[in-house]
């Protein structure tokens, strides 16, 4: 199993489409670490932070926030989404592997307008929508 968690400075990413950076750990063998290693990003949105899981055969993602986009993408790749996490990064994969983590089920983009097409918080992010029908959210 291929673990990566969103990393920002030692703590669990919050916004997954403006992530930098995760710390992936490579699990084997009775859920022993082999090895953790960083994957730096651009930051450039979920649609790009995919591929970069994707080619680093990471199974399973623990984030903070994201939205149903990304949530989309994620799980059309075959890649089991744990959001809603916060923390330091080594503790949550801990926890993780020890079955006690506690986490949202499925998207956890919430605050969006009902009318459309671009939301911007107090926080930075923005969510970008293709067309009326299809929101997509990344944190």
């Amino acid at each position: 199993m291929v673990v990566a968690i969103t990393f920002d400075k030692g703590r669990v990413g919050q916004h997954f489409g403006h992530t930098e950076e995760f710390k992936i750990y490579d699990v084997k063998e009775k859920e022993k670490v082999v090895e953790y290693y960083y994957v730096k990003t651009q930051g450039n949105g979920c649609s790009a932070l995919v591929p970069i899981l994707k080619a680093n055969k990471v199974n399973v993602l623990v984030c903070g926030g994201l939205g149903g986009g990304a949530y989309n993408h994620l799980t059309e790749a075959g890649i089991i989404v744990v959001p809603g996490v916060e923390g330091e990064v080594d503790e949550v994969f801990g926890q993780l592997m020890e079955g006690t983590l506690k986490y949202d089920e499925g998207p956890n983009c919430d605050h969006h307008h009902e009318d459309g097409h671009e939301c911007h918080h107090e926080d930075g992010h923005e969510c970008h929508h293709d067309d009326d029908k299809d929101h997509k959210c990344c944190h």
